[in-house]
């Protein structure tokens, strides 16, 4: 009756978020654990979907996309990366979410021959709760601060590496606010090829940066081959991030078009479809780049906000490169990070996220313990206020 692989998974990091905060016995000031951006969104989005919404409703909508949405997509992805040859229609998925494509991804690609997937940690749970159902076994790759928070797969032992069906990465980097290296794709891509793996790419906020650009991984891929089969390599993104669309559950896959196809094949079984007049706000916001641009210069904004908290804490060297995280290392403070963030909500009503809730114990320690996570979601001057409360907070922490 009941599937043990749900029964077996470890517990959402949301609802551990939720028991902690559930007796906190005063007003919540600000919650800054959710990354669901609240900037206005481009009005033109509402006005599509009300235009469109009568005329779905009879109609079953195409399991892969409509033409004119492929098309945005592949718009999108020419207009914000550097490629010396066309992407296909072949290549290219749309989804409720990347969250909703990462997690279906999985089953499409786990070789019961090649059980492993490599996980970053922290990371975003999907990665492992999807893995963990599909009876693939997780094997995590630590992201440290001494490493600048960028991927080694170095010590991952030949064995696992020949039995990985997969390998996902997150650039720019949730939690961790970093983006990857150019160097740290390369070999990536290299030990996918190398051992064939696919490697997924989850690149959700690859529009959130504030000095140079982050390369995507498909990017790294044209350059190296020459031509833009991606061959080994998929990219998920989503209009939730960079155009503060989290509610229309929108997002693509683009890679290489044997794996795109493989999963196809399921998804026609599936039925996980995007209804037609969200396909159709979906088309105009992937190529609206001006407001990519605004959303960004806004972030851009809050980051620098946040200097103040982080040179209270003696850290402006780790300022966030990229994405709307602060990833901050409270363990000089206190050791036990959801102790911090328990004290920080009791004392001013401000919700931040425990850094360990994003990882596991690998090779002896926890990478996320000892750090929080605030996400600067909120209008510039509310999150001037709520930094002001959290700064004045670590300054006077005893």
């Amino acid at each position: 009756m009941i599937n043990p692989r749900i029964a077996a998974m470890r517990t959402y990091s949301a609802a551990r978020k939720t028991q902690l905060f559930a007796t906190l016995g005063r007003p919540i000031v600000a919650d800054l654990t959710i990354g669901e951006p609240q900037h206005q969104p481009d009005p033109h989005i509402e006005r599509i979907l009300h235009e469109f919404a009568a005329q779905s409703l009879g109609k079953y909508p195409k399991t892969k996309q409509e033409q004119f949405l492929t098309e945005a997509i592949i718009n999108a992805a020419h207009y914000s990366k550097v490629l010396p040859t066309p992407i296909s229609e072949e290549q290219v998925i749309a989804g409720c979410g990347s969250g909703e494509l990462l997690f279906s991804f999985v089953f499409a690609s786990l070789d019961p021959d090649k059980p492993y997937v490599l996980i970053p940690n922290p990371s975003y749970q999907v990665y492992s709760s999807a893995t963990e159902l599909a009876g693939g076994k997780p094997y995590y790759f630590n992201l440290t601060k001494e490493r600048d928070f960028q991927p080694d797969l170095s010590d991952v032992p030949r064995e696992v590496l020949e039995r990985t069906s997969l390998c996902f990465i997150n650039s720019p980097n949730n939690p961790c606010g970093v983006s990857y290296s150019e160097e740290s794709l390369r070999m990536l891509i290299s030990l996918a090829r190398q051992h064939n793996f696919v490697l997924a790419s989850d690149e959700c906020y690859s529009e959130i940066y504030f000095n140079e650009k982050p390369k995507s991984v498909l990017e790294i891929c044209a350059a190296l081959d020459g031509d833009s089969r991606f061959l080994n390599v998929v990219a998920f993104d989503t209009l939730s991030k960079r155009s503060s669309l989290a509610g229309l559950r929108s997002g693509a896959m683009i890679g290489d078009a044997r794996l795109v196809s493989n999963y196809l094949k399921m998804r026609l079984s599936e039925r996980k479809v995007l209804p037609l007049h969200v396909q159709r706000a979906s088309a105009f916001a992937w190529t609206n780049y001006n407001d990519v641009d605004r959303n960004r210069e806004m972030y851009r904004q809050k980051r620098d906000l946040a200097r103040e908290l982080y040179v209270a804490i003696g850290q402006e060297q780790s300022m966030p490169d990229s994405t709307f995280y602060c990833w901050l290392d409270v363990s000089e403070l206190q050791g036990d990070d959801e102790c911090f963030a328990l004290e920080l909500a009791k004392e001013t009503g401000v919700l931040t996220y425990p850094g360990s809730y994003f990882s596991v114990s690998h090779d002896g320690i926890n990478p996320g313990r000892g750090f929080i996570r605030l996400a600067l979601i909120d209008t510039v001057d509310k999150t001037r206020d709520v930094l002001r409360i959290v700064t004045d907070f670590v300054g006077s922490y005893e």
